[in-house]
């Protein structure tokens, strides 16, 4: 596979996560958590596809197959960053919204 069909992969890959991330959000904001932690699992797999591209990218490199460093590889990580990222937030912001949920209804 070339560097820009990976790169358009990644992009694709960690948008979807990301997007799924920003939906599950707004559903544990509703208290619909259970519908929530499964759009988190999904974007999951997202992110891991993602991630396994850029991996693959970074063994090629490491076993001597140098890759060109162009606007849309940047763009890729980039995308790839803010899913990451994304994860660890939502999960968070997704607590707290459990615990606001749960001091209401004391």
């Amino acid at each position: 596979m070339d560097q820009q069909m990976q790169a358009f992969q990644i992009i694709a890959k960690a948008g979807d996560a990301f997007s799924k991330q920003m939906e599950a959000i707004s559903l544990a904001g509703d208290n619909q958590f259970e519908k929530a932690e499964e759009l988190l699992e999904s974007a999951k797999e997202d992110l891991n596809a993602a991630h396994q591209v850029q991996t693959d990218i970074l063994t090629a490199e490491a076993q001597g197959t140098p890759m060109e460093t162009t606007p849309i590889i940047v763009h890729a990580q980039d995308h790839l960053t803010k899913a990451m990222m994304g994860d660890f937030f939502v999960r968070e912001q997704i607590k707290l919204y459990k615990r606001i949920e749960k001091l209401e209804n004391k």
